[in-house]
């Protein structure tokens, strides 16, 4: 027998190396997901959307016009809740500024959770007020937040519409948004709680948002609310509350001071993922958002082609852009795929092989890429199971 080599056993080995520590299951970089809430994570405007976050309107008393109020008018309750699907069917419609609009009632959608809601209105005789109408948005004086509220009527409307088959529209219904998948996934293991992330106009508070989360743990609905990064540090869900300003001028469709906030967002995170403190977790990353409103979703499309376009971000962070808006604004989107994938500067339609990686639950990230690898692979040589 020849004289042992360590060198050649070296050689001999590393093949077998490179196969166990790739079938270790280690990820290449970090998945950060960062999602709207209202219609991506959550549907509230759809057809067969269960998810209600009231938008209170007042009744206009004073006119700025000659004309008088009218005793129908009078008699129709001084403020009016209706859903952000409502709102957006009759916008057009809604008075403005003290000036009637139109004057033809408009059937609202049916809601079993509360039956006593009026099933119609006149939209001329109300208009949004910042003070009232985006409060259910928003935490209460005393620290209350409505979000479990809204969930658990959601949960209950989805038992009732499902089972009763009465309400128009196709079943299932549900309150799961074009996000969820995505954001499910995210809050499948501690490791990646950290890296899941939420950006809208809401102003939940800390404890608001988290208290839903837990309250999603709890139901079941997710795997984990609150997680450990790579250096055992406990994380949660870091919500970006996009906050000032008019209320009607954050909460409208196509608001262009919202687009631009969340463009940064978009910005600052890739920063972070790429040059901020981190766990050491090796590149390339990958950035997702997921976006319903198509301002917002033009404005993040053009910062993710501009970021992949440039410096470190090219190599560094694959971005990836979910257009969660409705299939009626979709077909006249900038944008043809559901999925986009930024590279270069252009975007292309993701493949299924990589939508389902990203909206797979997550496997654990290891502390070290190599220790586990490592291991098994000398109890192998040791004779070891």
């Amino acid at each position: 027998m020849g004289a042992f080599s360590i060198r050649g056993f070296v050689r001999f080995l590393l093949p077998s190396f490179v196969v166990v520590a790739a079938a270790s299951g280690a990820q290449a970089g970090r998945t950060v997901r960062l999602l709207d809430f209202d219609g991506t994570i959550v549907d509230d405007q759809s057809a067969t959307s269960t998810w209600r976050t009231d938008w209170i309107l007042a009744r206009i008393d004073r006119m700025h016009s000659a004309m008088q109020v009218v005793p129908a008018q009078e008699a129709a309750p001084p403020t009016l809740s209706v859903s952000y699907r409502d709102y957006l069917r009759y916008a057009n419609r809604l008075g403005r500024d003290g000036m009637i609009n139109s004057l033809t009632p408009v059937p609202l959608d049916p809601d079993p959770v509360f039956r006593g809601r009026p099933r119609s209105f006149v939209p001329g005789w109300y208009q949004i007020d910042d003070s009232i109408t985006f409060k259910r948005y928003e935490p209460t004086p005393r620290g209350t937040d409505y979000l479990v509220q809204d969930w658990q009527n959601a949960e209950l409307r989805t038992r009732y519409m499902n089972a009763s088959g009465s309400l128009p529209g196709p079943a299932p219904y549900d309150w799961r948004g074009p996000g969820f998948s995505l954001f499910h996934a995210g809050m499948s293991d501690p490791s990646t709680v950290g890296d899941t992330k939420i950006f809208t106009r809401r102003d939940p508070t800390d404890a608001g948002g988290q208290r839903l989360l837990d309250a999603w743990a709890a139901g079941g609905v997710i795997g984990h609310s609150r997680g450990v990064d790579g250096l055992g540090g406990a994380t949660t869900v870091k919500w970006h509350s996009l906050v000032g300003g008019p209320e009607s001028v954050l909460f409208s469709h196509g608001s262009r001071h919202l687009a631009a906030d969340k463009a940064q967002v978009v910005q600052d995170e890739a920063t972070a993922l790429l040059h901020g403190p981190h766990d050491g977790t090796p590149g390339p990353h990958t950035l997702i958002a997921g976006e319903d409103d198509p301002a917002n979703v033009d404005a993040v499309a053009r910062i993710m082609a501009e970021l992949s376009a440039s410096g470190d971000f090219a190599y560094g962070i694959t971005f990836v852009l979910l257009n969660a808006s409705s299939d009626e604004a979709f077909k006249t989107a900038r944008h043809r795929f559901r999925y986009s994938v930024f590279e270069r500067g252009r975007a292309r339609g993701a493949t299924a092989e990589e939508i389902a990686s990203w909206t797979a639950p997550v496997r654990a990230r290891p502390s070290s890429s190599l220790r586990p690898a490592c291991g098994g692979l000398f109890r192998f040589v040791r004779g070891q199971p």
